[in-house]
């Protein structure tokens, strides 16, 4: 299979020459994936009409690429090739890397025909089951449950009939001892299990089917569901998760089939957690980078405020001081120059060099004074 890497505009460029349908044939992708992968990159797409009018010669929108855009900057699709016509990318994956685990030498998939050298999990399982197979009436006799019987706390989550409980037993030994063979850690909390791969947790739980009877009843039907003897595994959430059931091939032939899947889903789960991290420190990098912006935004009106009052502060000392030599001026041509009005002069200098941002004379009584509100400075309470 060949391999081709696009960048995000050379995909752009082929989407609008090309019907995602058409490109879907020539690579090894579903119209549906391609079209989400281009969504996800922020590459627009053609209307449903767009093809249409370019075979009929009408006039049509192009809709630009967006620079405004922070993610995966190119893709790999495969192209197709001979024989290649029904293989899809996921299925190819999983197919090769359940072959890879049926020829592990460390991996032992044989289900046996009896319970040899149980897990301790499975041994704490049995113990619980025991305990929990039978039942005890109001009348002291011990009833056996031929329902499913439920998993105690913190034990496997296997719910099964008693009937079935030899095979699953085996079934899910051999599987377990499969996956701890692989690296593979299992958890169990409370009453739900989970296996480790690649450091994420993925949901297991392994069950019977039931089928529902209806009870025929003097006054009104009831129903009571009864077990089928039909196991089956599913991985992941219980309303998302994949189910792998007894069928044309019972459960003990599709464990290695069980396990990759598994595997790809910690792969995928895994990429999804550093991309959700990667995206996250992004995110508060773009998110410090504004609000360093913003503070020097702030600084700097405070800044060009501070400058604008100096620039008043020593218009209006410049303003005082010609009012003062004009008031000497006059006094002096009137020849009335007195003590008192040279005493209010020199004050007024004084003040004059007090308010000048240039030189801002100590004054004793205006040291609690803001120069530029000229206000007294609120005194704190402590």
């Amino acid at each position: 299979m060949k391999e081709i890497k696009l960048t995000r505009q050379e995909l752009y460029d082929l989407v609008w020459i090309e019907p995602i349908l058409t490109l879907s044939k020539k690579y090894i992708i579903s119209d549906s994936d391609l079209r989400k992968q281009c969504i996800k990159m922020g590459i627009p797409l053609p209307d449903s009409g767009y093809w249409s009018k370019i075979r009929y010669g009408k006039k049509v929108i192009k809709l630009k690429l967006s620079e405004d855009y922070i993610g995966d900057e190119d893709v790999i699709l495969i192209l197709r090739e001979v024989g290649d016509e029904n293989v899809m990318p996921e299925k190819s994956t999983l197919s090769v890397l359940q072959k890879e685990i049926e020829n592990d030498p460390r991996v032992k998939l044989k289900v046996p025909d009896r319970l040899n050298d149980p897990d301790k999990t499975i041994i704490s399982f049995m113990d619980s089951f025991n305990e929990r197979k039978t039942w005890k009436t109001f009348d002291g006799r011990v009833v056996q449950n031929e329902g499913i019987v439920l998993n105690g706390f913190n034990k496997m989550d296997i719910k099964v009939s008693t009937k079935t409980i030899t095979r699953t037993l085996r079934i899910m030994n051999t599987f377990i001892k499969a996956l701890k063979n692989r690296g593979h850690e299992l958890i169990i909390k409370y009453r739900e299990t989970y296996i480790k791969i690649c450091g994420q947790e993925i949901m297991i739980i392994c069950r019977e089917k039931q089928k529902r009877i209806i009870v025929k009843g003097e006054y009104s039907d009831s129903s009571k569901y009864q077990p089928t003897g039909i196991l089956y595994i599913k991985i992941g959430n219980p309303w998302d998760g994949t189910t792998y059931i007894d069928g044309k091939k019972p459960l003990e032939e599709q464990l290695s089939r069980i396990i990759a899947s598994l595997e790809l889903k910690g792969k995928k789960l895994l990429e999804d957690h550093l991309k959700w991290q990667k995206e996250n420190i992004e995110k508060e990098e773009r998110k410090r980078i504004e609000k360093e912006l913003q503070q020097r935004k702030e600084k700097e009106l405070e800044d060009f405020k501070d400058l604008i009052e100096k620039a008043k502060r020593c218009d209006e000392a410049q303003m005082i001081r010609a009012y003062i030599d004009e008031l000497e001026k006059r006094a002096i041509v009137k020849n009335s120059l007195h003590y008192e009005l040279k005493k209010q002069i020199d004050w007024a200098r004084k003040k004059a060099d007090w308010y000048d941002p240039f030189i801002e004379r100590d004054d004793e009584l205006l040291r609690e004074v803001d120069r530029e509100e000229l206000n007294f400075k609120k005194k704190s309470n402590y």
